[in-house]
């Protein structure tokens, strides 16, 4: 193969085939599919190929692989179509497009091409209606009004036909016609586009003839063309009773052919082929569109295929079928969370423990939606509810490891976080365990944010959780190289994409193969992992799924960018899916996973003695391990008055989530804010009202006398959060928690960011960045210290423009900067060397 990536060539041989080079395009096209049989753009862009040759008969083999290694797609669909029609296979190419339509229904497009097939059959009614229906819906696709003219002339008869048509008719009228006239009437009838009226004229024949198989046969063959499938099957089978032989000429039922798509479906699925298994569920339904089993199997398959649009349209119209079923109304809760659209979750979850009371998974979905909002005393209601109507481990898991985001007070805090680690000490002495083969447990994400130690705690529930042992493929390089996959739910336009995205890239691939296991890109930043990637694998949320997935990869080292943010990520830390299992920190707290076995750190971001935090064999490497690319400004940011800001106001930033922001954390701000009359305190609102609610209410309690000169913004897209960093005087670096990409992009502009280093990594990375850049005028040891360097920076405009000249003259080496990755790269190979030596 060439010295392209898959992922490269396939983008290489795209081009080559835009720019007409086709011979290229195919000999890099079928070199990646001999590394990647299973890249399904591959197969989709040989499938066009194929069909540019004019050859319409490997095009179509070549979209069925497509289908079958990437799941449902409405265009390799309508691509399949096309090339089944040039195949003079035009029966086929009507399931195709039918198969599409099961997934689009008011796509103009797929309805124009399904009337050209009806064209193409000589189906002048079906075409007529089909692209009546095109044209309503958009009147200007390509050759839509042209084909329905052609159809409406195809129905149009001569004024010799209609009087022909119309003595066969009256003909068929008399009390002394014969079975042969109703016949004659029946046909002329169908061609002329009146299948309605020539069904009562078959049925005279039946019952004129009622031994002759023929008109049995033609009855049902009509009623079935009219889409009334149980009574086509009664007139076969009654054609069938008076000439078995009829059977070769008799064409199978709807119902029929739907039920053999759904024996196959089933089939496939047991097999564990699910992209065969909904390929034939789509058939199943564009037979019989109200099939309730294919419609509930459909939406579980394309829901774990990361395909939960098409899901919850297909679960919706089983709804209709069954309104009052609890767990389809769980699973539309489910579907609209991954659809991002939090509120309807929330209403389907309730409509469910409605319709039925004792609905368990429902009762769980609505109380971690309760419990993420702040709600967990309610939260905890519905668990306990659960847990009545099936008392399992994991509700109890559920009962012991929820805390709130936001709290009310400190000793509220302090108490949550001491009955947590009493509980889960309980947990292993109950020897709770958690089956995690196919459910995901719920992560310990908010336990970090008190500031505490967490190993014990991670350690013990990590003793709760269990998970299945897998087969890997043997350790080794492949060419001298090392494969390394990169996990998260992250890469895109997030902390953990911006952090990790630039080290991905700059990976050296002469030493390195590269695999990135993520969700389907939806934004820029997660295009551009896809396109870093030589192996590409889309993050399922099914954990037995994306295990298998990983492990197929083959991987050396398998690099996890956070664990303990998302439920997925967390589960599959216990189980070992490579050689070499490493996390880093995007969530800097340790996974407590006997599975994992480095915790890649920095001597820049620990404290003496860093190892007592950690399960994971800690690793520091004398730099940050990231390429982290330098915001800019916009070309015109906003400015202070645009943002609402007095002229005078001295402006403290702390634009961090709400979290962060500890009940004993409110004593440094009150103070800031007691020493400088001017001062203002600049936060973000939640994504949740709840969260900013609760602060409110604390802050009225804990700082009653300068709570006022609290300022809440509404979450800011990037350009004004950037603005903002420029526009504020001083930054806040939380003292539980502290700041990581926000404090990049504020040195980046210039601005101070005061920081009290904890001993643990969560509170050391602004630290960190101080120290590689030299500078440590704004690190402080107390919260004394602390009130008094921010309120002089906050005040002292001299002094201020001093250390922002400072950090802004020193800061070049945080950014864009290789080392980094150089450090990771030299630490891959030697623990892949030891792991080799079995050292």
């Amino acid at each position: 193969m060439s010295n392209l990536s898959p992922q490269a060539a396939i983008e290489a041989a795209e081009e080559a085939f835009g720019r007409g080079r086709l011979a290229d395009a195919e000999r890099l096209c079928r070199q990646t599919l001999e590394a990647l049989p299973n890249l399904a753009a591959g197969w989709d862009l040989l499938g066009r190929l194929a069909m540019r040759a004019g050859r319409p008969a490997d095009a179509a083999t070549h979209f069925r692989q497509a289908l079958e290694r990437g799941g449902p797609d409405v265009s390799l669909y309508d691509k399949l179509a096309l090339a089944l029609a040039g195949s003079d296979k035009a029966d086929q190419a009507e399931i195709a497009l039918r198969q599409a339509l099961v997934l689009e229904p008011d796509a103009a497009v797929l309805q124009a091409h399904l009337g050209a097939i009806y064209l193409k059959q000589d189906r002048w009614t079906d075409a007529a209606r089909v692209l009546e229906r095109v044209l309503a819906l958009a009147p200007n696709v390509a050759n839509a009004a042209a084909d329905l003219d052609r159809a409406r002339q195809r129905l149009k008869l001569s004024e010799r036909q209609q009087a022909e048509l119309a003595g066969w008719v009256t003909a068929a009228d008399q009390p002394t016609a014969t079975a042969n006239d109703h016949a004659r009437a029946a046909l002329g009838l169908m061609r002329a586009g009146r299948p309605s009226e020539a069904v009562r004229h078959f049925e005279a024949a039946t019952r004129l003839e009622p031994t002759n198989a023929k008109w049995y046969s033609n009855l049902g063959n009509l009623l079935q063309m009219l889409g009334q499938t149980e009574d086509a099957a009664r007139a076969h089978a009654e054609a069938l009773r008076l000439d078995p032989q009829m059977d070769s000429y008799r064409a199978k039922s709807d119902t029929e052919r739907a039920a053999e798509a759904f024996a196959t479906a089933e089939q496939s699925a047991r097999a564990g082929r699910q992209r065969v298994a909904i390929d034939h569920l789509l058939r199943t339904l564009a037979w019989q569109a109200d099939h309730r089993e294919a419609l509930s199997a459909a939406g579980i398959i394309l829901q774990q295929l990361g395909r939960p649009a098409w899901a919850y349209q297909l679960t919706e119209r089983r709804l209709t079928l069954e309104p009052d079923s609890a767990d389809l109304l769980n699973t539309l809760g489910n579907l609209s969370q991954e659809l991002s659209r939090p509120e309807q979750a929330m209403d389907y979850y309730r409509r469910a423990v409605a319709a039925d009371p004792k609905c368990d998974p429902a009762h769980r979905n609505l109380g971690y939606m309760l419990k993420e909002r702040g709600y967990v005393t309610e939260a905890r209601e519905h668990w306990q509810r659960a847990w009545e109507a099936n008392p399992d481990d994991m509700v109890r898991v559920l009962l012991v490891t929820a805390l709130p985001p936001i709290y009310a007070s400190k000793e509220e805090a302090d108490r949550a976080w001491h009955e947590l680690n009493e509980r889960a000490a309980e947990l292993v002495a109950d020897r709770v365990r958690l089956d995690t083969t196919r459910v995901c447990g719920p992560t310990l994400f908010y336990a970090a944010y008190h500031g505490l130690n967490d190993c014990p705690l991670q350690t013990n529930m990590a003793q709760v959780y269990t998970a299945p042992r897998l087969k890997l493929s043997p350790a080794g390089g492949r060419g001298g190289k090392i494969r390394v996959g990169f996990l998260s739910k992250y890469f895109k336009d997030h902390t953990i994409g911006r952090l990790n995205l630039g080290m991905i890239e700059q990976l050296d691939r002469s030493k390195f193969e590269v695999a990135v296991i993520a969700p389907r890109p939806n934004d820029q930043l997660g295009e551009r992992f896809r396109r870093t990637a030589q192996w590409f694998v889309e993050l399922p949320s099914d954990p037995d799924r994306t295990r298998r997935a990983i492990v197929e990869l083959g991987l050396d080292i398998l690099f996890f960018a956070d664990v303990g943010m998302d439920a997925l990520t967390y589960t599959l830390s216990f189980s070992r899916m490579a050689p070499i299992q490493c996390v880093t920190w995007g969530h800097p707290v340790t996974t407590g996973s006997p599975e994992m076995d480095y915790f890649i750190s920095s001597t820049l971001l620990e404290s003496p003695g860093g190892q007592q935090y950690y399960r994971e064999q800690l690793v520091e490497l004398p730099n940050l391990a990231n390429y982290y690319e330098r915001p800019q400004l916009p070309p015109r940011p906003r400015d202070r008055e645009s943002f609402g800001f007095a002229p005078g106001a001295h402006l403290y930033g702390c634009p961090q989530t709400l979290f962060k922001l500890h009940p004993k954390y409110d004593d440094v701000l009150a103070s800031i804010l007691r020493a400088d009359p001017q001062g203002e305190l600049v936060l973000l609102d939640a994504r949740y009202e709840q969260w900013s609610e609760l602060v409110r209410q604390r802050f009225s309690r804990s700082m009653a006398d300068v709570h006022e000169r609290v300022r809440f913004l509404p979450p800011l897209p990037r350009p004004d959060f950037l603005a903002l960093n420029a526009v504020v005087d001083v930054l806040l670096d939380p003292t539980h928690f502290g700041g990581g990409n926000t404090t990049y992009e504020a040195l980046a502009l210039g601005t101070p960011v005061v920081s009290l280093p904890s001993e643990m990594l969560r509170g050391r990375i602004t630290r960190a960045l101080y120290t590689k850049m030299g500078v440590d005028d704004c690190l402080v040891a107390t919260p004394e210290e602390y009130v008094a360097l921010a309120v002089r920076l906050g005040t002292d405009v001299d002094y201020r423009r001093q250390v922002s000249a400072k950090i802004l003259a020193a800061a070049d080496v945080l950014y864009e900067n290789p080392q980094g990755v150089r450090d990771l790269e030299a630490f891959f190979v030697s623990a892949f060397e030891r792991q080799r030596s079995g050292k």
